[in-house]
């Protein structure tokens, strides 16, 4: 679907520019992402507004078949969310465009030309297909600068070490103690992203009372929190002096609130701040 992408943007991007609130995409992929499907997305994201939630899942038959790094840096800057994942079934998947929950274009599939050709306004198969996208969301691997991790390297693939790490955690949950505390916000951030949330993991070296900055989007716009990691001791407590400390920093930054992630608990000071 991804070498018709000028096509696609066409025919839609009257829909697409006049959605009030959200915009979620599903593609298929068995030859990878070239630049000209990047610039047609990137042209339409230059006239869109940019408080709406724009989300594209990619979904890729073979692990290598679309380039993580090449979509993260012909996504860089715009207002698209991207994400990849392997198909794993026979034939192709459906593809599909929802906008605003309330309309929907269709295509792909066993029985079809794979052209999003059928436009679905049936409130039951849009739900569907709203449902479709946020497991193929939550499974997918981030591949854009929304999700800033050290080095891509970091990033969780399907069946690769975040998923063996955190089987490994359902195990034995005492193994978290041994992570280094670096380690633990990388874990933290990789679940928040599997929870659908836009995630930035902050620089190793930040000292400023926050490890993860996350958005939650909304129809009104995002909210942001700010996320701070304490791998520590279970008899090592989280004091009120971490907790004021993140209190200051939200205050400061005008954000919607502020999350301590600890793997030990809280001193009473701590629980009694207001």
């Amino acid at each position: 679907m991804l070498s018709r992408q000028w096509d696609l943007v066409l025919e839609l991007a009257p829909a697409v520019l006049g959605a009030s609130s959200r915009v979620e995409i599903h593609l298929y992929s068995d030859t990878g992402a070239s630049r000209d499907d990047i610039e047609a997305w990137r042209d339409i994201e230059a006239l869109t507004d940019r408080r709406l939630l724009r989300r594209i899942v990619v979904s890729h038959r073979g692990e290598m078949s679309v380039d993580l790094r090449t979509l993260a840096r012909g996504f860089r800057g715009t207002g698209w969310a991207v994400r990849a994942t392997e198909h794993r079934s026979e034939g192709h998947p459906l593809e599909f465009v929802v906008i605003d929950r309330e309309v929907a274009w269709v295509g792909g599939g066993n029985q079809s030309s794979r052209q999003l050709n059928r436009q679905v306004q049936d409130a039951g198969t849009i739900d569907h297909l709203v449902n479709n996208f946020r497991h193929l969301w939550a499974m997918a691997v981030p591949a854009n600068s929304d999700f800033l991790y050290d080095a891509p390297e970091t990033l969780a693939r399907p069946g690769g070490d975040w998923d063996e790490l955190l089987a490994e955690l359902d195990r034995r949950p005492e193994s978290v103690y041994s992570l280094e505390p670096r380690k633990f916000e990388q874990l933290v951030a990789e679940i928040l992203t599997r929870q659908r949330y836009r995630v930035t993991l902050t620089p190793a070296s930040r000292d400023g009372g926050r490890d993860i900055l996350l958005a939650s989007p909304t129809d009104v716009g995002d909210f942001l929190y700010l996320v701070e990691c304490k791998r520590f001791a279970q008899h090592n407590h989280v004091g009120v002096e971490i907790v004021r400390q993140l209190y200051g920093v939200v205050e400061a930054q005008r954000a919607t609130a502020g999350i301590v992630v600890t793997t030990s608990s809280f001193s009473k000071p701590a629980q009694e701040f207001r």
